[in-house]
């Protein structure tokens, strides 16, 4: 260990709060995320679907819009109905249980590194983790993926424990993660697992740990916690849900057992890992390839040598990558294995003095760099801010960093803490600027608070031709969708007044029936659909064009 690592330790040790400085600011970004309005049309679905389980009681029967839902296990409407009874139904309650995901993966991360590569490694591969893209993403867009992640690295950690001190009380946590794993997507929660403890068997040649008689009783606590779910599935769609939840929904995507297909290709999750994994890429890529290395080159691996975590991303990303339907948020899950390899090698480099990290670090620079000039310009240009104090304060960040950055050239490992700070400054535009204005153009969600606000009877307000899942969250409704003319009647004929939300290109139909309704405008917004941004819309020039016109309208005699 040379004496700019001992530093690094000692400092560690002797400023603890100075330490903790990056995650409270990291903590602090995210929890402005955590009052940002959820987003068409995952986010917004659990936030509604979640919403309706507390108001129907149907606990063990999911439901969407009254209808039977087979598509995600549980956990996250089972967690987030459990919030909304508790402390009401709104943007940060939805959102909060996934921060607190987060955290457990954030803590679970440093815990197993310092297992097994020290206090340094262990803080760094924390940061790392935090401070990822991916991360800043999936605490405000909320998805099943959260609670994946920290539910699996959690497992790792504690049967990784067991494996070293025999302690019953790791298998039991261990076993409840993978639970929680599970029940939050299905049987990746536990291939996950495998894939890391059987690299570390196989390599290390511990064939007596597959004959522990602990993992029969941790099946046993899986079994029992999935027993809810699977009855459940069991009452509403007899064998063919507890079918599809242990294979149709997961291995059925590599055997194309499954209906959900696209056209992405076996490098899809390449592309996609380097952009998530910002700012960080730079050093992955070659610390993956560093550690298949150092694999191939050992024959004997001792007891602290850790393999874990690169069999847990290895074997994952492949069978994901094998899968015929793939999203870009699926390769979330490898996240903490990433800043775990990503950190150790990160450290070796630093610590061998290396030309690779003086290199690596220049390009990451450059990166750093246009995430902050991109930042910017999003909440200037693109989507300038509503407060002049929001880019205000990012700038005075900016120049706070670069006054680290360009004055404090002694600190071990400065580009660890610069990327942090440069993610912190970046992420904070993007959140306190970025997403509410680009969420205003999410129209339905003032629909839908206009119609709680004025407390709209569920019978009194419906949709034409086609509905959101964020006007159903805002409303605290289930918005009826109606299709045809003839519908529109039947209902004016019951009611004698009802509202109605439309877009201009179905206008024409209501319209038609002027002559048999009063129409007034209680709302007129400009929409577009922002999960599939594109450069029409982005370009403040010509985002009028992109968008279409969606209307709140009241039909009485």
């Amino acid at each position: 260990m040379n004496n700019d690592a001992r530093s690094v330790q000692q400092f560690i040790k002797k400023y603890p709060y100075l330490i903790c400085l990056p995650f409270v600011l990291l903590f602090v970004v995210y929890i402005i995320g955590l009052f940002i309005d959820v987003m068409d049309v995952d986010a917004a679905q659990y936030a509604a679907m979640s919403r309706e389980m507390l108001v129907s009681k149907h606990y063990l029967q999911i439901l969407d819009c009254g209808r039977n839902y087979l598509d995600k296990p549980p956990l996250i409407f089972w967690i987030t109905s459990t919030f909304y009874a508790v402390f009401g139904v709104s943007n940060f309650v939805f959102k909060f249980p996934s921060l607190l995901f987060a955290i457990l993966a954030i803590y679970s991360t440093y815990r197993f590194a310092k297992l097994y590569y020290g206090e340094q490694v262990a803080y760094f591969a924390a940061l790392i983790l935090a401070s990822a893209q991916a991360f800043f993403i999936f605490v405000n867009d909320v998805r099943t993926d959260t609670m994946l992640t920290g539910a699996i690295i959690f497992c790792i950690w504690q049967l990784s424990l067991f494996t070293k001190n025999g302690k019953l009380i790791h298998v039991v946590l261990g076993f409840i993660g993978i639970g929680l794993a599970m029940l939050a997507k299905g049987p990746i929660g536990m291939m996950i697992p495998i894939f890391a403890f059987g690299t570390e068997i196989v390599l290390k040649r511990q064939w007596k740990l597959i004959f522990k008689w602990q993992w029969l009783m941790g099946l046993m606590i899986v079994a029992l916690m999935l027993s809810p779910m699977l009855y459940g599935l069991y009452e509403q769609y007899g064998v063919k849900g507890p079918r599809f939840f242990l294979w149709t929904q997961s291995f059925g995507r590599i055997t194309g057992e499954s209906e959900w297909k696209n056209d992405s290709g076996y490098l899809f999750f390449v592309h996609n890992i380097a952009w998530q994994f910002l700012p960080w890429t730079l050093f992955l890529f070659p610390a993956i390839f560093w550690k298949g290395l150092k694999i191939l080159r050992e024959k004997f691996f001792s007891k602290d040598v850790e393999l874990f975590s690169f069999g847990a991303f290895l074997l994952a990303f492949l069978a994901l990558s094998l899968s015929k339907y793939k999203l870009p948020h699926y390769i979330y899950v490898l996240m903490p294995y990433s800043a775990i390899l990503t950190a150790s090698y990160m450290v070796y480099l630093f610590e061998a003095r290396s030309k690779i990290y003086k290199w690596l670090a220049a390009a990451t620079h450059i990166i750093l760099i246009i995430i902050s000039l991109l930042a910017l310009s999003l909440c200037t240009y693109f989507f300038p801010a509503s407060h002049s104090w929001i880019p205000v304060i990012g700038i005075l960040f900016g120049l706070l960093i670069l006054w680290f950055a360009l004055k404090v050239k002694s600190f071990p490992h400065k580009l660890i803490y610069l990327s942090v700070l440069t993610m912190v400054g970046a992420n904070y535009m993007i959140n306190a600027s970025v997403y509410p204005e680009l969420l205003k153009y999410q129209s339905d969600n003032s629909i839908g608070r206009w119609v709680a606000a004025n407390k709209i009877p569920e019978h009194q307000f419906f949709a034409y031709a086609e509905s959101t899942r964020s006007i159903n969250f805002y409303s605290r409704s289930i918005v009826p969708v109606l299709f045809t003319e003839k519908q529109l009647d039947s209902v004016y004929q019951k009611q004698g007044s009802f509202y109605i939300r439309v877009e201009r290109e179905k206008l024409t139909d209501i319209v038609k029936a002027e002559a048999h309704y009063k129409i007034d405008t209680i709302m007129a917004k400009p929409y577009f659909a922002v999960a599939l941004l594109n450069t029409k819309f982005i370009n403040p020039n010509s985002r009028a064009s992109a968008c279409r016109k969606l209307y709140l309208l009241h039909l009485s005699k």
